[in-house]
């Protein structure tokens, strides 16, 4: 499987520049990974700047389209893992995934044509910059699952 994370600005603190760019490289030794950082919206209005991020990421999407949104499905590590084996078997092959700026995403992009999913990474809320490198993690471990390699122990 291949990957695009497309995301809302990029990582402003170093160290979390660092955890980011640690994970995407461990990613990319186990299948292609891309990040696409997009300049946030100067809009002062909260809902259309909403719209104008939505658009800017969807720009960039292709392939099978996650929308990452807290009210989104939650996911088991092996679950996930098997749930790209089985887009993979479906003829899937990129998937990109959308994370949203400060404000996050309208809520009709979460069910819009545009996208095949909404995933959440937590119950709770996280800043975006976090939000990127849980995902990267996330997606590291699922291709470590799915090669058998020895990063996931089940409790």
């Amino acid at each position: 499987m291949r990957y695009q994370i497309i995301t809302i600005g990029n990582l402003k603190h170093t160290s979390f520049a660092k955890v980011g760019d640690h994970y995407l490289k461990r990613l990319s030794g186990l299948s292609k990974a891309k990040l696409i950082e997009v300049r946030p919206s100067r809009n002062k209005i909260v809902r259309e700047r909403q719209y104008e991020e939505s658009n800017l990421l969807l720009n960039h999407a292709k392939g099978y389209v996650v929308v990452l949104d807290e009210q989104g499905r939650d996911w088991r590590s092996r679950d996930l893992a098997k749930h790209i084996g089985d887009l993979e078997t479906r003829g899937v092959s990129l998937m990109s995934f959308l994370i949203g700026g400060a404000e996050g995403h309208p809520k009709d992009l979460v069910t819009s044509n545009d996208t095949h999913d909404s995933w959440s990474l937590s119950p709770m809320t996280l800043p975006h910059e976090l939000a990127r490198i849980v995902l990267l993690e996330q997606l590291y471990r699922a291709e470590t699952i799915r090669t058998g390699h020895p990063y996931h122990r089940d409790s």
